[in-house]
């Protein structure tokens, strides 16, 4: 299994929903994998990305042990966005509608964000806090979180998700597994958010 995570940018003044994201496994001359007449990858969606916001997905990528390749023939992944059901745009919305139907929507961000020393296994435990940038709430709407981990040059290494609580201001802690190469300073917490009635 590999698993992978992505961090996208919404450059538009406009709110992104319905945000498909893919990742496709390329081998080292950067050609697309292929395995059983199909290619190798896998797919996550992004439900809401409000204007000028990054956010992150995390999947996986299962390696069956019929698969004419190995997790170790995957040197990098190709990542594209798109919309649900194979179209090639999100659907979008302007800044007013958003605010008109969710006015109480906040940006949330995780800050002090702590790793546990990695045991045996590679696992850490991972506890922090989420605050919005705006005090209109506390609660979320449908949250979820993921987790960006990196080397010591910033590249991303893997990533995984975890569920949150729905109020802003609870301190967070869980358990995840971490590749050896995770540099624990470089790790980012993204919030994403669902709008009930967008999909």
């Amino acid at each position: 299994m590999i698993e992978w995570a992505a961090v996208v940018e919404n450059p538009c003044d406009r709110v992104a929903y319905g945000v498909r994201v893919g990742a496709s496994a390329l081998d080292g001359r950067g050609k697309e994998i292929e395995a059983h007449g199909v290619f190798v990858g896998g797919g996550e969606d992004l439900p809401t990305l409000l204007s000028k916001q990054k956010l992150a997905v995390a999947g996986t990528i299962d390696v069956e042990k019929d698969d004419p390749f190995t997790a170790d023939d995957v040197k990098s992944l190709k990542i594209t966005t798109g919309g649900e059901e194979w179209a090639d745009e999100p659907a979008w919305m302007t800044e007013s509608e958003f605010t008109r139907l969710y006015p109480h929507w906040p940006r949330v961000h995780a800050v002090n964000v702590h790793l546990s020393a990695r045991d045996e296994k590679g696992y850490v435990g991972l506890d922090f806090d989420l605050r919005a940038d705006t005090g209109r709430t506390t609660v979320l709407n449908d949250p979820f979180g993921v987790v960006v981990l990196r080397d010591h040059e910033g590249k991303i290494i893997s990533g995984t998700r975890i569920q949150l609580d729905a109020d802003v201001y609870e301190h967070e802690q869980t358990g995840i597994w971490t590749p050896a190469a995770t540099d624990p300073s470089k790790t980012q917490i993204y919030v994403n958010q669902k709008a009930s009635g967008l999909s």
